[in-house]
């Protein structure tokens, strides 16, 4: 008897801890959509204010997708070839930006598609439109991974639950 409440204890802790981790799924989305939309403001400042060359403007802005993108600058023809190859990278699973969603990938193609290849206003607007997007998507992606951090864990617990009444 000891045994299988032993052994329910785990499923329960298990069962908890597998919902948790769903949860912090939705909270990694929102944390790399901040730091993206925190670094495109810094490339705006580096690329309007300052007018730093596009690969040094990238490294200095603190993103981590868009410093990954800077080391493929040197390689590629355009931003948006930089892009697409830390994107092949980054979005694959395991990567640093598989959690985000296809419209905040199509938000940064959009992006580096006009990106170094065209006026200080063209690329302002187009960091100032991609910076906007990416902020409503970051505070959806907040809303989400609340009511979502409750949810899974809440359902992994009472999935465990019904396992231990289960087995014991």
């Amino acid at each position: 008897m000891t045994l299988r409440l032993a052994l329910a204890a785990v499923i329960v802790a298990a069962c908890g801890l597998c919902g948790a981790a769903l949860a912090r799924a939705e909270e990694r989305r929102w944390r790399m959509l901040q730091d993206t939309v925190s670094g495109l403001k810094r490339l705006r400042v580096q690329i309007v204010h300052l007018r730093e060359p596009l690969a040094r403007a990238l490294k200095q802005s603190g993103a981590q997708l868009l410093a990954a993108t800077a080391e493929h600058l040197d390689g590629a023809p355009c931003a948006a070839e930089a892009w697409r190859q830390t994107w092949s990278v980054a979005g694959s699973r395991g990567g640093a930006g598989d959690c985000l969603s296809a419209q905040d990938v199509q938000a940064l193609e959009r992006l580096f598609d006009r990106l170094g290849e065209s006026g200080c206003a063209d690329q302002d607007a187009a960091i100032r439109a991609c910076a906007a997007e990416l902020e409503e998507a970051a505070e959806n992606a907040r809303q989400r991974a609340m009511a979502t951090n409750r949810l899974y864990t809440s359902l992994g617990l009472l999935l465990g639950l019904a396992l231990a009444v289960l087995v014991v």
